[in-house]
Order: C-alpha cells, then sequence, then structure tokens
C-alpha cells in the first residue's frame, strides 16, 4: 500500500493512532513525534499473539474433544447393551408366542379329533339303526 500524502510506501505502524504510515509521515507528516514501529515488527508481534491464541485454544479445545469422544464411546457401548437387552427380551417373547400357538394348535386338533369321533359314533349308531331295519325289510 502507498501513502496518500507522500506516495510513498507504508512501511510503518503509528502505535499512537493505530494506523500503518509512510517514513515522512513519521518525518515531517502528521505523525512526527509519535511512536511508530517497522510494520514488519506488527506484523510478527500479531503473529505471535495469534499463535498463542491458537495454542490457548487446542489446549482448551483438545481435553474437551477428547470428552466428547469418550461421551460418544460411552453412548455407544450402552447402545449396544440396551439392543442386546432388547433382543433378549424379543426372542423370550417370540418363544413364548410360538409355544402358546402350539398348545392352542394342539388342543384345538384334539377338539377336532373329539368333535369327529362323537359324531362317527352317531352316524355308525344311524347306520346299524338303517342296517337292522334293511335286514328286517329283507327277511
Amino acid at each position: 500500500d502507498v501513502c496518500l500524502d507522500h506516495g510513498q510506501a507504508l512501511l510503518y505502524h503509528c502505535k499512537d493512532c493505530k494506523m500503518p504510515v509512510c517514513g515522512d509521515c513519521c518525518a515531517i507528516g502528521d505523525h512526527t513525534g509519535h511512536k511508530a514501529t517497522k510494520a514488519t515488527a506488527i506484523v510478527s508481534e500479531k503473529k505471535h499473539k495469534v499463535a498463542g491464541e491458537i495454542e490457548k485454544l487446542r489446549t482448551n479445545v483438545k481435553p474437551r474433544l477428547v470428552q466428547s469422544v469418550q461421551a460418544v464411546d460411552d453412548v455407544i457401548s450402552k447402545l449396544s447393551r440396551n439392543s442386546a437387552e432388547a433382543r433378549g427380551k424379543v426372542e423370550a417373547a417370540v418363544h413364548t408366542l410360538v409355544n402358546t400357538v402350539q398348545v392352542c394348535g394342539q388342543s384345538l386338533l384334539q377338539d377336532l379329533d373329539d368333535i369327529e369321533l362323537g359324531r362317527c359314533k352317531v352316524l355308525d349308531h344311524q347306520r346299524d339303526g338303517l342296517q337292522h331295519q334293511l335286514d328286517a325289510a329283507n327277511g
């Protein structure tokens, strides 16, 4: 960048006004007598300050990230345990239902057999009666 008043490169930084200035601004311009440093020193200072802030962030964020990862691992572990427990309960319920259906099915089949036997006895008795009448009629 170039100074608008003097046309020179802005190689300095006026600490009093907190702005970039050229050599003439410091020597004969509006910033005569102000505290000024080379702009490269300000950049270096800012870089050092930013690096320090980044390191602070890393120092503060890293433990939180470790805690967050551990919390997610704990949730995954709990989810696995809960899933296994739920799976066991579902399997037990299915087993109970299958057994109940089988018992009911056996009971229904027995009822069917009993009904068939009872009706067969009635029909056998009717057939015997009819046969007796047929024999009497032929005879």
